[in-house]
């Protein structure tokens, strides 16, 4: 798992074009943020704790997307090097 906090700090020091933003403010628990590159939307994340590996329900739908997942979207963008940030993560927790 990864917190917010520490995701946040290996997409910067990978890309210092990435950020994160908070949205939705209503339901502060269980709502995403952003990864934004340049202000442009990349994808949803969890804003507390990331698992390794995408959870998903009974049905096949994504309950909570991993870091893995988010560094795969990333990287296929060519926004991140993707062995790099798995890296980082093992290191991180």
């Amino acid at each position: 798992m990864l917190y917010s906090f520490q995701l946040t700090k290996i997409l910067r020091e990978l890309n210092p074009g990435l950020s994160i933003f908070a949205t939705g403010f209503k339901d502060k628990e269980n709502s995403p943020a952003t990864v934004y590159w340049r202000g442009e939307e990349v994808c949803a994340v969890s804003k507390n704790v990331m698992p390794e590996e995408t959870i998903m329900d009974s049905s096949g739908h994504v309950v909570k997307r991993g870091w893995r997942k988010l560094f795969r979207i990333l990287a296929d963008r060519k926004l991140i090097d993707y062995n790099e940030a798995v890296q980082m993560a093992k290191w991180e927790r």
